[in-house]
């Protein structure tokens, strides 16, 4: 067996709350009030609060119906003039919010040798930035559908949550001859443990009740990143 015929190991890290201390809400909020007076967009967060009770409730009930219906909000938005603001404000948003503490595992899994991946709930005009900026070898996130330059509000893609992270996991293993009894896993919720259940190596970050509870059972790791 050569070299190149050996299997990998792979890192794979979720984004928001792990790799980042922010979640697809405030990142919408940024995006949308992007530019705007501090009186405008005191008055468009206003207006928005409102929707918060919902979102809340259906998250408890299933991750993927909360990202199904969270992304209807950019339903009418200009698809460019969202996909400039995510890289304008990377550097005063984005990297504000960049873990250092997760930093230092990407590059230490490069260093190492690991291919490294996002596996995030998080659209694509969002995570590719950061994945550029790290030097993430892969990323699977949303995709939102646009028809003639203008987001619809519907998904190209399953919202990657739940069994699709762990789905999502297997074939990229199996594609990319990942060994992943060998592997590493990242994520801080209940939505991410079926992919953390598919690597030798499972790393609970700075865990939701539900997912610490579950990390602890199975004596995963548990860190705190700041």
């Amino acid at each position: 067996m050569t070299a190149s015929d050996r299997p990998r190991i792979a890192a794979f890290f979720d984004m928001d709350g792990t790799v980042l201390h922010t979640n697809i809400v405030l990142y919408y909020v940024e995006l949308m009030t992007y530019g705007m007076s501090k009186t405008a967009r005191a008055f468009w967060i206003a207006g928005f609060l409102l929707w918060i009770p919902v979102f809340v409730i259906v998250d408890k009930f299933s991750r993927a119906a909360f990202n199904r219906l969270f992304y209807r909000l950019y339903k009418g938005a200009d698809a460019e003039t969202i996909r400039a603001h995510a890289w304008k404000t990377f550097e005063e948003f984005t990297l504000q919010r960049l873990f250092a503490d997760a930093h230092q595992a990407v590059k230490e899994h490069q260093k190492a040798g690991h291919t490294t991946v996002f596996v995030t709930g998080t659209t694509t005009f969002i995570a590719e930035p950061l994945a550029e900026y790290l030097g993430v070898d892969h990323v699977f996130a949303v995709e939102l559908e646009e028809k003639d330059g203008i987001f619809t509000g519907a998904l190209l893609t399953d919202p990657m949550s739940d069994e699709l992270k762990a789905e999502t996991v297997r074939e990229f293993a199996a594609e990319h001859n990942i060994d992943l009894a060998e592997s590493f896993a990242y994520g801080d919720s209940i939505a991410d443990a079926p992919m953390l259940q598919m690597v030798g190596n499972p790393v609970a970050v700075n865990p939701s009740n539900r997912l610490r509870l579950l990390a602890m059972r199975h004596q995963w790791q548990i860190a705190r990143w700041t």
